[in-house]
């Protein structure tokens, strides 16, 4: 290691970094330099050390440079973390330092997210304007009436969900700037009218003067791309700029970076390719190739891991190495190097272990009792040392598959942790479906009930009938109403008043029944199942799910042999929007991969490691693939000392694939 370089890290109190870590703190100059950190590697060390290099040793200004990072809390603690190996007393920096943003006083470092800096930029231009910013609920209740337009015989149902997926269309388009991905994002119904559904938002949101979130970059881009003198201003403004995770990054955004600071101007850009998992809002690791080449940065790579264990190290750089476009990188456990150092070998039991069950019921039985094994474990010594350090996440590709694993938990009594708002499976609509149903059986059906289930499966009743029946009658229940509408369809349609009449006769025989034999009644004799095959098509890849969670409802059933029990207690126990939150212990949680980024627990355990589930999808593209897998990267190298990885092998009638990425674990 150059002598000048292990002076600069004596003077800044450094020493326990390893040389490449020292060569991206004291890279010298204002050439623009690329770090790829791999998991674990000191990243965030790295960058703050890399101000204090700026700031001691080459006297430049703080208040010259700008550290952008994603979320408040990072930049948050990115400047905490700064502060406290600063040699500069924290006296002396400004009280008035934001968390986020831009400061106006002299003396500080600029943390701030993308957002907080684009706000800043756009309040101090002339033509600004306060506004408040819209909810997702907001974008919601924007597109609905542009959808119905488009489609006035959609329910409300699937009128919601296409409004759901319309709203990630529109924010996937702002960020990413691709029109045709984009388009593809919403339903094959709205495919063809993507730009007056796009054109009626932005219109509608106009009207009430109101911001979407992502305005603030596509504002802050054109204002710099038109604005000569405010972009002058900024570029001037900064000498210094890094960013973190950048392979975050969205082509947007990175287009806004360049109007900051424009090649070949000192930006140090960190970040891991192999750890994009975003591109579902637009991030785009190719931005990272885009920057090494348009900006000729030099390439740093941070390999040293100081998270896991070898043997997990070496199977996530296996699995990852399959995916194409990425920057080829050598990884290896800090542990490992102390092993070859000591010449010894590390005997702390297997760190990966793949298990496989036949039955996702049997899958959950093995989750519940690995999470009974690790609190068993643990306990004494959590007694002794009077913590609770020792943490297992259990890391779930969706948070639709974490809801249920979750009740699981929940009705076994074991404390669970879990950081994020998750669905109650009892919530689901396959699950409100059967409810419906189970509640008209047994007389307790409203209007309501019937309306949702009257064309599951099909039986031809309009939106309008219905609503004229309603209106005549006021309030009822669904079985009087149900009578209503044969009796008013008699002579207009006779084919559809015998579907009714048979539907009531199907009913009045179904609430004979308890509940197990009445779930098979359901979807066997009134054809519940027929219905969700032939509606395959319209649930992509939630057809799957939501035959799992009638599968799960079929054996619930055989836990509650009275079905007004089973009702009595979905309505009360279940009723509240949210109930699987638990606070109770922090050594078990439950979280879904992409809440997990930048975290790390002692034990990982990644259940339901099968195709369509995890990799989720066809996945007919390779890029879509390729996220897939970084997906799964990430959820292995979150684990310090053991991986576990769960899949269902499935009946011979109906066989499960365990996932792919298994192949490369053992």
């Amino acid at each position: 290691m150059p002598k000048e370089t292990m002076n600069i890290a004596s003077k800044l109190g450094i020493t326990d970094a390893n040389p490449a870590q020292l060569e991206a703190i004291t890279y010298l100059g204002k050439d623009p330099v690329l770090v790829l950190a791999g998991p674990g590697s000191g990243k965030t060390y790295v960058i703050t050390q890399r101000i204090r290099y700026l700031t001691e040793i080459q006297g430049i200004s703080p208040e010259k440079i700008l550290v952008l990072t994603f979320t408040r809390e990072a930049a948050a603690s990115m400047k905490e973390r700064y502060l406290n190996f600063s040699s500069v007393k924290q006296s002396n920096v400004s009280q008035t330092v934001k968390q986020s943003g831009v400061s106006q006083t002299s003396q500080t470092v600029n943390f701030g997210t993308f957002h907080s800096i684009f706000y800043q930029v756009l309040k101090q231009s002339t033509n600004f304007q306060e506004r408040q910013m819209l909810t997702e609920v907001d974008k919601r209740k924007l597109l609905l009436p542009v959808i119905r337009k488009l489609l006035p015989n959609c329910s409300d149902v699937w009128l919601n969900n296409y409004a759901l997926q319309a709203v990630s269309s529109i924010s996937f388009y702002k960020n990413s700037g691709k029109r045709k991905e984009a388009t593809m994002r919403l339903p094959l119904e709205l495919q063809e009218n993507f730009e007056g559904i796009f054109s009626g938002y932005e219109r509608e949101r106009i009207k009430i003067g109101k911001y979407d979130y992502d305005d603030l970059l596509t504002d802050t881009k054109r204002l710099l791309h038109e604005g000569v003198e405010i972009r002058h201003y900024w570029q001037n403004r900064f000498e210094y700029v890094l960013i973190d995770e950048f392979q975050d990054v969205n082509p947007a955004q990175y287009e806004v970076i360049k109007l900051l600071a424009p090649p070949p101007k000192a930006v140090f850009a960190v970040g891991d390719d192999d750890q994009s998992i975003y591109g579902f809002r637009g991030a785009d690791p190719d931005c990272m190739k885009k920057f090494e080449k348009e900006y000729d940065a030099r390439q740093i790579t941070l390999g040293v891991n100081y998270r896991s264990r070898p043997e997990i190290v070496k199977a996530s750089v296996k699995m990852i190495s399959e995916n194409k476009n990425r920057f080829v990188k050598k990884l290896i456990s800090s542990q490992e190097l102390e092993t070859e150092k000591s010449k010894g070998k590390t005997t702390n039991g297997k760190a990966i272990n793949v298990r496989g069950y036949r039955s996702r019921e049997e899958e959950l039985q093995g989750i519940r009792e690995a999470c009974i094994e690790f609190l068993k474990n643990h306990d004494e010594e959590d007694r002794v040392i009077e913590t609770m350090q020792e943490k297992l996440a259990i890391l779930f590709r969706t948070n639709r598959l974490m809801g249920r694993a979750a009740l699981q938990l929940r009705q076994a009594g074991i404390p669970h942790e879990m950081r994020e708002k998750t669905d109650n499976p009892y919530f689901h609509e396959i699950a409100l479906d059967v409810f419906a149903y189970l509640k008209l059986a047994v007389g307790e059906g409203t209007a309501e009930d019937l309306i949702r289930i009257i064309n599951k499966p099909s039986r031809y009743v309009s939106r309008e009938m219905l609503s004229t029946c309603r209106m005549r009658k006021g309030t009822q229940g669904g079985m009087a109403l149900l009578e209503e509408l044969s009796e008013q369809l008699e002579i207009q349609r006779g084919d559809v008043a015998e579907k009714l009449r048979i539907l009531k006769k199907q009913l009045q025989n179904a609430g004979k029944y308890s509940a197990f034999p009445l779930m098979n009644y359901l979807r066997r004799v009134i054809g519940y199942d027929w219905w969700l095959t032939e509606a395959r098509d319209g649930y992509g890849d939630r057809w799957a799910e939501n035959m799992e969670i009638l599968e799960w409802l079929t054996k619930e059933a055989i836990k509650h042999a009275d079905v007004r029990q089973w009702l009595s207690e979905w309505g009360t126990d279940n009723a509240e929007k949210d109930p699987c939150i638990e606070k109770k212990s922090g050594r078990i949680v439950l979280m879904t991969v992409h809440a997990s980024k930048g975290l790390e627990f002692d034990k990982v355990l990644i259940p339901h490691c099968n195709e369509r589930v995890f990799p989720h999808g066809n996945l007919q593209e390779t890029a879509v693939m390729e996220e897939e897998r970084r997906l799964f990267y990430v959820a292995m190298t979150r684990a310090k000392k053991e991986l576990e990885l769960t899949y269902v092998s499935g009946t011979k009638d109906r066989p499960e694939i365990p996932s792919r990425f298994l192949r490369n674990v053992n």
